[in-house]
């Protein structure tokens, strides 16, 4: 309260003070707000080290696992200070977090109505459901009570038959149709949302800088790279969805056009062995997609890092079973400190979603296999 009034003095009191008791009472979530409150405080009084000082604690203090309207908060205080500091580059960083979070609660409150939108439609159509039955119920005992009826009674029947299986095909269609909006809609929010946000938020930075003069021609490049990664994302997600792709081979050619032009920049010499079998091999879209990405993150990152000479890629179906590899002589490295990357975790999150099995061998200075199983 002293700090709204302007008694800087007092507040910096009371918030010293609380900040002591947070500790002794080890009560994180509220040292969280109160290191806020003091950074705020601080930078009122132009204290830019004690205020960077707390705000940062603040940062340290936050969960992976709290509300990420907490972290927008603590990013945006932390962008909007190095904005007053003139400090662009970390201003810029702390604002892209703060996006990023925004996003995250955005999706946590979509994932919440999509679940109760859901629940509704349950309800409805155990309640149709319901009235079907009871519709039959009374046609039943009608045939009992009236057998000269009973020819009419089959066309009746025979026209609330048909009538449900219709409506029922219209269902299963309709839910259909809806899991692959949902889909599409996800995907585009996943993939296609932080980058089209880090492009605005590149485009307002320069013409903040060109107001002030300060034209960094470096952040427009990052404008482009970004740009050009959006268009990838939204190809591969096209390609994803064209029911035409379901077979094997398409998913064989854009893997080699995906991999052969990064081979190739790199001197690597390759090759191809896939096996003639699976020609007439059909993947469904949900398991296709995943397959995919999970197979151009191995080739990313055998590119990025393996310092390779040779590479291959292998497709093989044994008992009804398609495995896939990526292989390289590489430099290798250690699978136990590589296990907490991302890139990693996000290719066992895909295989574990899609039901299939994700095995990564590498021994230091003998290369490295990624090996990728699934039922056919």
């Amino acid at each position: 309260m002293e700090l709204h009034f302007g008694n800087y003095q007092a507040a910096e009191k009371y918030l010293l003070q609380n900040e002591k008791l947070c500790y002794e009472i080890e009560n994180e979530q509220a040292l969280q707000t109160n290191c806020l409150d003091l950074g705020n405080l601080y930078e009122k009084l132009k204290k830019y080290n004690l205020a960077e000082k707390y705000f940062l604690k603040a940062k340290s203090l936050f969960k992976a696992n709290t509300d990420p309207k907490i972290d927008q908060i603590i990013a945006t205080n932390l962008s909007e200070f190095y904005e007053i500091t003139n400090d662009t580059y970390k201003a810029f960083k702390y604002l892209k977090e703060a996006n990023v979070a925004r996003d995250s609660a955005f999706k946590i409150e979509s994932q919440k109505l999509t679940q109760d939108l859901l629940a509704k439609y349950e309800t409805e159509k155990k309640e149709t459901q319901i009235k079907l039955l009871n519709e039959e119920a009374k046609t039943a005992n009608w045939q009992r009570n009236a057998l000269l009826g009973g020819s009419i009674l089959a066309i009746l029947l025979a026209i609330i038959l048909v009538a449900f299986l219709n409506n029922r095909n219209k269902l299963k269609r309709l839910e259909e149709n809806q899991k692959l909006r949902n889909r599409i809609s996800a995907d585009l929010h996943d993939e296609i949302g932080s980058t089209l946000s880090s492009i605005s938020i590149l485009s307002e930075i320069v013409a903040f800088q060109q107001k002030k003069g300060e034209f960094k021609p470096e952040i427009m490049q990052q404008v482009s790279n970004d740009a050009r990664e959006v268009i990838e994302k939204m190809d591969d997600i096209i390609w994803t969805i064209n029911p035409e792709n379901d077979a094997f081979n398409n998913l064989e050619t854009r893997l080699k056009s995906f991999a052969i032009p990064l081979f190739e920049s790199k001197d690597i010499d390759f090759k191809f062995d896939f096996s003639p079998e699976l020609e007439n091999l059909k993947i469904d879209m949900s398991k296709r997609r995943d397959i995919y990405l999970i197979l151009k993150e191995a080739i990313n990152n055998l590119i990025k890092y393996s310092q390779c000479q040779k590479a291959e890629l292998k497709a093989h179906l044994n008992d009804n079973k398609l495995t896939m590899s990526v292989l390289d002589d590489g430099i290798g490295f250690d699978i136990e400190e590589q296990s907490l990357r991302n890139g990693q975790k996000n290719m066992k999150r895909r295989a574990e979603k899609i039901g299939a099995n994700l095995e990564i061998k590498s021994n230091i200075g003998k290369g490295t296999e990624l090996r990728l199983s699934i039922e056919a």
